[in-house]
């Protein structure tokens, strides 16, 4: 029989990224109104769990009874902060919407065995299975694109239901916790501000790429450094890997921060908001994401995440900006306990330390061209295999390059480490540290404020659809609460400082967010000043983009409700209050 829903909460209207809700007190059972299973038919038995009939002949006294070991307690379920609507964090009239849905799932069901159904007021809209593979973290469950359309404002109650005709056996005992329903508010278009109310797509087409952008944000301001900007990166991604583009690329400029800061699957997707924390240049992502589109071309068998990362941080000349990859790779080998070796960052790539995997990748790939050339080392990454059944990634590339060059990736390894204990010594061991302390500080934000921005969760929508469809919300929208100003402009300011050199004020800055987010206050002296610093942009009736302060004095870069354009303003520290000078 259909499960009966035994929990219903309130989405709590400005929480980001995920549903957080709270027990109602006049909460009811209510069934969702789907169709019964079909009582003709019976539920078939998996074919691997019918035992055959069989006389079994007792064991010999002087043999001990084997011991069974318990099955796995691990329970099927799904709570409602399991399940994030997009567009964050509110939903508006005419959005369409997308469900991601991350149930736990134990290891002794397969996902493909797990039945969904997600309601909207009691009403199926949507009835599938889940999915192994979800994102970059390897999630198992389910995302459906765009699947319900908030034709009208007001409150709606979504039910989403895993296995809902209790078809599993083992694994789900308990069918109780396997539906989430809670309450989602749409709002009126009038509530949204004027630039969204008015959001469209626009295109400029350059020499060699198509550049797509929202109205009304910073990249339509900024649209003529944008297009010198964009033909520079192709121009530069061509000309290193030795390619003419066959086609103008599609580059698409966002308001908000997903991840790093950008990705590319046919198009690009660059985060351009007026506040913007991911840090990178424009240059460096443009060109990093420009190889990214442009290596097809080299490809004739299988993609490896180890290596498109790394002939793409190569062919950059470094991660987020430009950088000595051969001493940067030796301080990390030789000066931190980070290192990791080829062999696990092949077999687990994304999962690894971003920047740690990242640098060692590039580096590593700079290696081989150095020591091997372009040309032998492009038909290497360009006829690596499929995995054999049962194969780890790391064996299959140990067998490509002993067959390319002669040696096996351990072997090529031990050269590698041998060529970086040579390097001399440098002061990059110091900014690979704080630069790696910088992004982990960016994911621990994202985690407790932004969570949909985190790369491993994240949904990295098609911007080429949302822009055939004149959606704008998922691309745009984001979360603007106190909270996130006052963290994105700290980690704003942690960046400029990570650039000029400035390493004192980056342990400073990085320091008092941590302490923060620890503490979920704004307490330490250094991020009270940011607080206040907002609080009195905001009093004026703008919204903090960059703060830099020094000694008694900041410089805030603001912007109106209604338009992205920036003013600046100075400010002034006079008896603990921070008061706008002439």
């Amino acid at each position: 029989m259909l499960k009966k829903i035994t929990l219903w909460v309130v989405v709590c209207g400005l929480v980001v990224g995920c549903v957080s809700a709270t027990p109602s007190p006049n909460a009811q059972t209510t069934p969702i109104n789907m169709p019964p299973a079909p009582t003709d038919t019976a539920v078939p038995v998996p074919t691997d769990t019918v035992r055959p009939t069989a006389t079994i002949p007792p064991l010999p006294t002087d043999t001990p009874v084997p011991t069974i070991p318990p099955l796995s307690t691990e329970e099927l379920s799904i709570a409602p902060n399991d399940v994030t609507l997009y567009p964050i964090p509110f939903i508006a009239e005419g959005d369409r919407v997308t469900f991601q849905i991350r149930p736990h799932v134990p290891d002794v069901i397969l996902p493909a065995d797990v039945d969904i159904i997600i309601a909207i007021d009691e009403q199926p809209i949507i009835t599938d299975t889940l999915d192994a593979r979800i994102d970059l973290g390897n999630s198992t469950g389910l995302i459906k694109r765009w699947a319900w359309t908030a034709e009208k404002p007001g409150t709606y109650t979504v039910s989403i239901a895993i296995d809902p005709f209790d078809t599993l056996t083992i694994g789900d005992a308990n069918q109780d916790d396997n539906i989430a329903t809670f309450t989602v508010d749409v709002r009126p278009t009038a509530a949204l501000s004027p630039i969204e109310q008015n959001a469209a797509w626009q295109t400029r087409e350059t020499a060699f790429a198509n550049i797509h952008f929202v109205s009304g944000t910073t990249a339509d301001l900024d649209q003529e450094l944008l297009v010198e900007a964009v033909d520079a990166g192709v121009q530069g991604a061509a000309a290193i890997l030795d390619i003419i583009p066959n086609r103008k690329l599609d580059v698409y400029f966002i308001d908000r921060v997903i991840g790093q800061g950008g990705y590319a699957g046919g198009s690009i997707v660059i985060s351009y908001p007026g506040r913007n924390y991911a840090g990178g240049s424009l240059e460096a992502v443009l060109l990093h994401e420009s190889i990214h589109i442009l290596d097809e071309a080299l490809i004739n068998g299988a993609e490896y995440r180890f290596w498109t990362e790394g002939l793409a941080v190569w062919g950059t000349g470094g991660h987020y900006k430009t950088e000595n990859l051969d001493q940067r790779a030796a301080a990390l080998l030789l000066e931190s306990n980070r290192y990791i070796p080829l062999d696990i960052l092949i077999d687990d790539f994304y999962p690894a330390q971003h920047e740690v995997g990242y640098l060692q990748a590039g580096a590593f790939v700079k290696y081989m061209v150095d020591n091997y050339g372009w040309d032998r080392m492009q038909s290497f990454y360009g006829n690596l295999q499929d995995t054999a059944e049962d194969q780890a990634p790391s064996d299959a590339i140990s067998k490509t390059t002993a067959a390319y060059f002669g040696k096996t990736l351990q072997q090529l390894e031990q050269d590698w480490h041998s060529y970086l204990r040579a390097q001399p010594s440098s002061d990059d061991a110091l900014d690979l540290e704080l630069t790696i302390a910088y992004y982990d500080t960016i994911r621990a934000y994202q985690k407790q404020h932004d969570p949909t921005a985190y790369f491993l969760n994240a949904w990295l929508p098609s911007a080429e659809y949302m822009r055939e469809n004149q959606l704008t919300g998922a691309l745009t929208r984001h979360p603007e609460d106190e909270v996130n100003v006052v963290y994105e402009t700290m980690l704003w300011s942690a960046d400029q400082s990570l650039r000029a050199g400035n390493y004192d004020r980056v342990r400073s800055l990085l320091d008092s967010i941590e302490l923060s987010l620890e503490r979920d206050e704004f307490r330490d002296p250094l991020a009270a000043s940011y607080l206040n610093l907002v609080r009195a942009t905001a009093s004026l009736g703008y919204e903090a983009q960059t703060i830099t302060i020094a000694d008694q004095a900041a410089i805030v870069e603001a912007a109106a409700p209604d338009s992205q354009q920036l003013i600046t303003l100075q400010l002034a520290l006079e008896n603990q209050q921070w008061t706008v000078s002439q």
